[in-house]
């Protein structure tokens, strides 16, 4: 096939400048970067409100991608069941804000491993994980799980069919490569997915040394340490994404640290992986590609999908 799929853009986890960075900063310094597309942490849309979201976007040249963490701290959900029940609850009023402003997406994760959280049965986790989606779908939304608990996320398929089977409706998957190296899964995983069940992708790299054991880093630009970054971009294309790349690096830079050039950097270095491969590939399918040397969405051969 002669046409091209496309991943949509370039995002970037607010993360990796620091959750510390006031939002509008981290707005202005992704659009300065070369990023398409933010993520908007949920207690940022209430601060501000859809309207003032949306100009601010038109402002600076971005879209909003996915809406994370849609309840107040702690924001894991493997909290007890009152806690969650009330947050089932509330939670209509925060999808309908994030509907008016343009959303389409909303993730939440869940690790049972922190302290004070509990640590939740794969039916649990289930029920969970449908009555959330059900309730965004409602409101025209899909909801993506982030499965930290490494078994849980060996187990997405399996927690993913029996969401749908008890509740009529099926999650989608935050997939964040970082925590797929933790569970010792890679490609393969990918490719026993129900299609369509990745609804957003974190990228990074993983520095060499690092344990398994780690809990959230530390991560470098993607195409670097010891993961392949191209094998799992190609499995992820496989198994039906075509949202935006969203890089997240760990830890968060130093202070003094010039944002923009920590940002545009890491960018660089991600669409240079691209370029690299499509030359080496020479446009063997299953392999990621890019639309330009360093400017553009990554782009994926039409016959991988």
């Amino acid at each position: 096939m002669t046409q091209a799929a496309t991943f949509a853009g370039w995002a970037l986890d607010p993360g990796t400048l620091g959750f510390h960075v006031p939002f509008a900063e981290y707005v202005a310094v992704s659009a300065s970067s070369g990023y398409d597309v933010i993520e908007v942490p949920v207690a940022e849309l209430v601060a501000i409100g859809p309207r003032r979201l949306t100009e601010l976007c038109a402002r600076n040249g971005v879209r909003a991608g996915v809406f994370s963490c849609p309840w107040s701290g702690p924001y894991n959900g493997s909290v007890p069941d009152e806690v969650f029940e009330q947050r089932l609850r509330d939670i209509p009023r925060i999808f309908a804000l994030i509907a008016e402003a343009g959303g389409t997406r909303v993730s939440a994760f869940f690790n049972g491993q922190r302290p004070g959280m509990s640590a939740l049965t794969r039916d649990r986790l289930a029920d969970r994980a449908g009555r959330l989606a059900a309730q965004a779908a409602r409101h025209g939304l899909r909801m993506c799980l982030e499965l930290n608990d490494t078994h849980h996320l060996a187990a997405a398929p399996e927690i993913l069919r029996t969401a749908q089977e008890s509740t009529g409706h099926r999650p989608q998957l935050l997939v964040d490569t970082f925590h797929l190296y933790r569970a010792g899964l890679g490609p393969e995983w990918l490719s026993t997915l129900p299609h369509d069940a990745v609804g957003w992708l974190h990228v990074s790299g993983i520095p060499d040394g690092t344990p398994r054991s780690a809990d959230s880093g530390p991560r470098t630009a993607p195409f670097r340490g010891r993961q392949s970054t191209a094998d799992l971009l190609a499995a992820a294309h496989r198994a039906g994404y075509r949202g935006p790349l969203s890089i997240e690096v760990l830890p968060a830079p130093e202070p003094g640290t010039d944002l923009r050039t920590h940002a545009t950097g890491l960018l660089e270095v991600a669409r240079g992986g691209l370029v690299r491969l499509e030359t080496v590939a020479g446009g063997r399918p299953g392999v990621p590609h890019t639309a330009g040397a360093v400017s553009g969405p990554a782009r994926m051969p039409g016959g991988a999908g």
